[in-house]
């Protein structure tokens, strides 16, 4: 995708007066692969015409700003666009990451007319500053928060009730901690009146009552998304049909949706341009002839998963983009690749349901006496990883990463049963060091190793791929105690990714280590304030004495050392040194005890937090310089 700003040959530097036009609209793509080095380029120089202050032609007309897969937008940057640009009222940051919850505290103080807000994607951001947002930018039409999975089903309930003329929303994939409910649709039902976009893909909760009370409220919907609700059934479906007549895009992908309803859609929607039903197993060419009756403006037609015949479609017309199972549409070549690709995935979930077997071994050796049963999982154990171990032979490509569940008895396998294996992804696995080492000594085609994140690696791995791995040329060591001089071993052509503080500045090193510090001074406050209600309980409910005095006593040793740390923030003046802003601006600081120190948290239910704050050890030369004001180093 072309920036605008490319297309409109648009300087972001003092001379951009020489534009003819108004500038409203300024798109661009960051580090996606499909964005060029010149795309990437101009980005920059639009972020840091904007960091600088710089005033351009467009500052004052800019009212839609889209900067979508950039890893790169920061806080600070966010600021700037928004005290260089003032009148901007659309922002899509689409799959862009390293923004918080802070900068979307600004949008909603400094954007009161923003009528569009896509953050899609970014996994950092939490419910409360969405909030915060429909509150006070009640021009709010559009709202984009899908798969921003920390973001939890209560929040999105807060905001469709502080927002009532939402137009567009897209709440799919928010699934993480607590997922969308049918308490939020009915919600949404009540509340949006307007609503004609609305995408809840993923949503696995939502049953057919709070679709039915959504559909039977809201008639204008243009666009519809229910793919992968699996508890979404025929009833619902046939709700569509009756409700939507100006509906644009359906996709009741995986839904358990009859041939009849989906054909009254058929005839009913006859301003359909996209359809999606596959996996729609009832499915039969029954449908295609309908729309070939009944839908002139189809555009996209998805019949993956269904049994449509190859002379059904060809009655469909040629302007219509089909999307179909690969042996209907694939060249001998393409499907031998998606036979490969099928083969590497089935060879790995086979080997994570071996992995889970133990469990079930362990349990029947120790509480299911029955011989006959026993002899049966055993060999059950053993068919299945001779099983695995013949398709393990056949496997190059293997993925595990942020597989959590997989644990060392799955990554030794791999080294005994995939000798041809060229890519190996087991980023954040419970592996130990032995089972890795033997992997690269068994595996010598290795071109490709992922071991981030596997906290037992040490130097002791990186001496066996000097030894046994002379194929490699990418691995990825970030989150491991690996040291800059074993990397020193490695041949140059391999390509690196590793922890910053291996590769930094000792300037840049230190301003790493006190912004962490900070926000782990920082966070250690918030954490103990959340002991309140541990400790309440205890008292009320639990009269263990024994119990009641360690709570107390963990109490006492966690503020001690959030006293100490935030003595530290404050005797070095790290908060200056970073530029620090709070993540959650709504907690205030104590600063005649402690830089972190939230006023405004109860102590057990009670007085401030603060006003318990007494240092115990009076001799200590912190505190004595603390009481003096004396911060220096």
């Amino acid at each position: 995708m072309l920036s605008e700003i490319k297309e409109n040959g648009i300087n972001t530097s003092n001379d951009a007066s020489r534009l003819s036009a108004e500038v409203t609209h300024l798109e661009f793509v960051g580090d996606r692969t499909s964005a060029s080095g010149k795309d990437i380029t101009l980005l920059e120089e639009f972020l840091t015409s904007a960091c600088k202050k710089q005033k351009t032609s467009y500052s004052s007309s800019l009212r839609s700003l889209k900067i979508t897969h950039y890893s790169k937008l920061s806080d600070k940057k966010v600021l700037s666009i928004l005290r260089s640009y003032p009148n901007i009222t659309s922002l899509n940051f689409e799959q862009s990451e390293s923004f918080t919850d802070a900068s979307l505290i600004v949008i909603a103080r400094l954007c009161p007319n923003l009528e569009s807000l896509n953050i899609c994607g970014n996994q950092g951001i939490t419910g409360h500053p969405i909030y915060k947002i429909a509150q006070s930018c009640q021009k709010l039409r559009h709202l984009d928060i899908g798969f921003c999975g920390n973001i939890t089903d209560d929040f999105v309930n807060k905001i469709v009730k502080a927002n009532c003329k939402l137009e567009l929303l897209c709440i799919g994939g928010l699934k993480r901690h607590k997922p969308i409910s049918d308490q939020t649709i009915i919600a949404i039902a009540s509340s949006c009146p307007n609503l004609r976009h609305l995408s809840l893909t993923g949503c696995h909760n939502i049953t057919d009552n709070s679709v039915n009370k959504l559909l039977q409220h809201i008639h204008n919907l243009e666009y519809l998304e229910l793919d992968q609700c699996r508890l979404i059934t025929d009833l619902s479906i046939r709700s569509v049909a009756n409700s939507c007549p100006n509906l644009e895009h359906l996709d009741i992908g995986t839904c358990d949706a009859s041939e009849t309803s989906i054909c009254n859609i058929v005839r009913s929607c006859k301003k359909l341009k996209y359809l999606n039903i596959r996996c729609c197993r009832l499915v039969t060419d029954k449908v295609i002839s309908e729309i070939v009756q009944h839908c002139s403006n189809l555009e996209y037609l998805s019949i993956v998963g269904t049994t449509v015949s190859k002379d059904a479609l060809r009655k469909l017309s040629p302007k219509i983009k089909i999307k179909q199972d690969s042996a209907l549409e694939k060249t001998p070549e393409e499907e031998l690749n998606d036979l490969r690709t099928s083969l590497v995935y089935l060879a790995q979930n086979l080997w994570l349901t071996y992995a889970n077997l133990e469990d079930i071994v362990q349990y029947c050796e120790d509480k299911i006496k029955d011989e006959h049963y026993q002899k049966s999982i055993v060999e059950l154990e053993r068919d299945m990883r001779g099983t695995a171990e013949s398709l393990g032979l056949m496997v190059q490509y293997l993925e595990l990463d942020q597989c959590r569940l997989i644990t060392d008895l799955s990554i030794r396998s791999v080294a005994n049963s995939c000798p041809n294996l060229e890519h190996l992804d087991i980023g954040t696995c419970d592996a130990s060091e032995t089972s890795i080492c033997n992997i690269v000594r068994s595996c010598k085609k290795l071109k490709y190793l992922n071991i981030r994140c596997c906290r037992l690696v040490t130097d002791k791995v990186i001496s066996e791929i000097v030894q046994h791995c002379s194929n490699l040329e990418y691995l990825s060591i970030v989150g491991t105690t690996v040291s800059k001089d074993a990397l020193r071993k490695l041949s140059p052509k391999i390509k690196i990714k590793q922890d910053s503080a291996l590769e930094k500045t000792p300037e840049e090193e230190l301003n790493d280590l006190r912004t962490s510090l900070v926000y782990l001074a920082q966070n250690l406050w918030l954490t103990y304030a959340n002991l309140e209600d541990i400790v309440q309980y205890c008292e009320d409910k639990i009269k263990d004495e024994h119990y009641q005095k360690s709570i107390v006593e963990l109490e006492r040793d966690m503020r001690g050392t959030a006293e100490s740390l935030g003595l530290m923030v404050r005797m070095y003046g790290l908060k200056e040194k970073i530029n620090y802003q709070l993540t959650n601006p709504e907690l205030d600081t104590n600063y005649a005890i402690t830089e972190f120190v939230p006023c405004d948290i109860k102590y057990r239910g009670k007085e401030p937090l603060s006003s318990h704050m007494k240092f115990q050890t009076t001799q200590s030369v912190f505190h004595q310089r603390l009481r003096k004001n004396d911060f220096s180093p």
